[in-house]
């Protein structure tokens, strides 16, 4: 069914301003509900059941059918009692095979048998053992963090393209006891002799103590993290750059190259 622009002005207007339903809408309209839902639907203009319910109980306007009726009083609400009460009766003492089928009771299970060993704690749980925590470490180095580079790590990757020094982002260093993803990692290539780690350290995140001299606990851990692979990364033959988010920002290519990777 097609709407004219009038009728489809109206639509709106009742169902996001007077806040009615696609019944009370198909009523002033002269149609049934479902060509107002199919409109509603293709336009975007549904709100969704919560939000549509949270609008309508802020406005007063949220109508439940049987708030305040009772079973004696109202037939509805007896009919409704009385097949669950059927139902209850109907499955109580039976397994699922006999209640759903053998195809849906075997999902049944097998949906509850991951749910139940998820929650166990220790050796019963799937989830345990040193096989298991081997393959998260392996999904852990190969997963690449974070997914979008920082401003400032984009800054320095530039700053190597410029120059034509060969790079690789976010390397997991397997070498170190501390293994991680390191920000940039350069390979020995031409006038670069030894293996080079920089590290695009944020002021707040890395504790910079020009900018905040009295770290907090976050901060603390995180300097004292830092502190342990640069040395680990020195004891293995690396040479570690670095470079505080604020002192980026300003850095130019010359200075960069001059001041940084002369070092």
């Amino acid at each position: 069914m097609k709407f004219t622009d009038d009728e489809e002005k109206k639509i709106i207007f009742l169902y996001r301003k007077k806040l009615m339903n696609t019944e009370e809408i198909g009523k002033r309209i002269g149609c049934s509900k479902y060509p107002i839902k199919i409109f509603l639907k293709n336009n975007n203009l549904c709100q969704g059941i919560s939000k549509r319910r949270k609008i309508l109980s802020k406005a007063n306007k949220l109508k439940i059918w049987n708030r305040g009726l009772k079973i004696s009083s109202n037939q509805k609400v007896k009919k409704n009692v009385k097949n669950l009460i059927k139902k209850n009766k109907l499955t109580k003492g039976k397994t699922y095979e006999e209640i759903y089928g053998k195809k849906k009771a075997e999902k049944i299970k097998k949906t509850q048998s991951i749910s139940n060993s998820l929650s166990k704690i220790g050796p019963k749980n799937p989830m345990y053992g040193r096989k298991q925590t081997e393959k998260w470490k392996k999904m852990r180095r190969n997963l690449k963090l974070p997914f979008r580079d920082s401003s400032i790590e984009i800054k320095v990757q530039n700053f190597l393209k410029l120059l034509n020094i060969e790079f690789f982002k976010h390397q997991y260093i397997k070498e170190i006891e501390h293994g991680y993803q390191c920000d940039i990692l350069i390979p020995i290539q031409n006038d670069i002799h030894q293996k080079t780690i920089i590290e695009c350290d944020g002021d707040y995140w890395h504790g910079n103590k020009d900018i905040f001299p009295k770290p907090n606990k976050l901060q603390i851990e995180q300097i004292e993290e830092d502190r342990i692979r640069t040395k680990e990364l020195i004891e293995k033959g690396f040479k570690v750059l670095r470079l505080w988010e604020n002192k980026i920002k300003k850095m130019t290519l010359i200075e960069f190259s001059n001041g940084v990777l002369s070092k």
